[in-house]
């Protein structure tokens, strides 16, 4: 299993042990707690959402970790612009524009590691892209 694998497995097997506490908590009558069991199950369920195989790709790029998918989708998006691409210690930038220096807009990536932390080692590398 890949660590997004075991990532969303543990995510999953939390959510579902939230919602077995709230079902007993329905059952006891205890809505006042079911109200604030009901934030957090919605604010884990969106939170997995995010991390779903179709949308993510864990890679490391440097010393971070990005996601992949969206690095490479947003790169096919800037055909024919010029753009420059920097690793700080948290986050990838990409500035882009229509003439070099010039730059119209900017994407960041945040660093991604800490999410990944005890679930194994992010093994794909992704090669930073000088613009054509």
């Amino acid at each position: 299993m890949s660590v997004l694998d075991n990532f969303l497995k543990d995510k999953r097997a939390e959510l579902s042990k939230l919602r077995k506490e709230r079902r007993k908590l329905t059952k006891a009558g205890s809505w006042d707690k079911k109200n604030t069991l009901d934030k957090t199950i919605e604010d884990l369920d969106f939170y997995i959402r995010g991390f779903m195989k179709s949308k993510m790709e864990p890679a490391r790029v440097e010393n971070i970790i990005i996601n992949n998918k969206l690095y490479e989708q947003f790169l096919r998006k800037l055909k024919g612009l010029h753009y420059e691409i920097t690793v700080t210690n948290d986050r990838l930038i990409i500035e882009y524009g229509k003439s070099p220096g010039n730059w119209t807009g900017k994407l960041e990536l945040f660093d991604l590691s800490s999410h990944f932390n005890g679930y194994g080692e992010i093994t794909k590398k992704v090669l930073i892209r000088e613009a054509s």
